[in-house]
């Protein structure tokens, strides 16, 4: 009897030293994954998170449009009386992988939000595959406004 309890408790060593071991090969996969990705161990949430959902996000016209339409209303807060959205012009433009929204805004002149308003022409480029805007540009009159600006033409060109 005295036997059949030290080889149960051999057998539960074994075990034990088996789930540790395994837990050991698993836990150094995952930290030599991440270091072969370029994720650094104590950013390990954010940007796991970020890579994993903006890798394999396929993004539609209707989605771009969304994000254009919310960084507008951001962009303009209360001075933003009407937003249309251009769908006859929107579209995707697979060369340059991105959606390009076009909208008007009817902007109230006066920060006090009443009197007349300006009319706006806005463009929104979004990435097809990050659900993020990549340029956001507008004008009225022919003066441009936007931080985004990066060289190229009002219309991208």
């Amino acid at each position: 009897m005295a036997n059949s309890r030290k080889s149960n408790a051999d057998e539960e060593k074994s075990l034990a030293g088996f789930i540790v071991v395994a837990l050991l090969l698993v836990l150094l996969s995952v930290l030599a994954t991440l270091h072969l990705s370029g994720v650094s161990i104590t950013a390990f949430g954010g940007q796991v998170v970020d890579r994993v959902m903006h890798r394999h996000v396929e993004l539609t016209l209707g989605d771009a449009q969304s994000l254009c339409e919310q960084r507008a209303r951001e962009t303009f807060a209360r001075r933003l009386r009407s937003l249309e959205v251009d769908t006859f012009s929107s579209r995707l433009d697979a060369d340059d992988n991105l959606f390009k929204v076009f909208m008007a805004a009817d902007l109230y002149a006066n920060p006090e939000t009443r009197g007349r308003t300006i009319t706006y022409q806005v463009n929104c480029y979004t990435r097809v595959n990050r659900a993020e805007v990549t340029q956001f540009q507008y004008a009225a009159g022919g003066d441009m406004f936007g931080p985004d600006l990066d060289g190229r033409g009002f219309f991208g060109l």
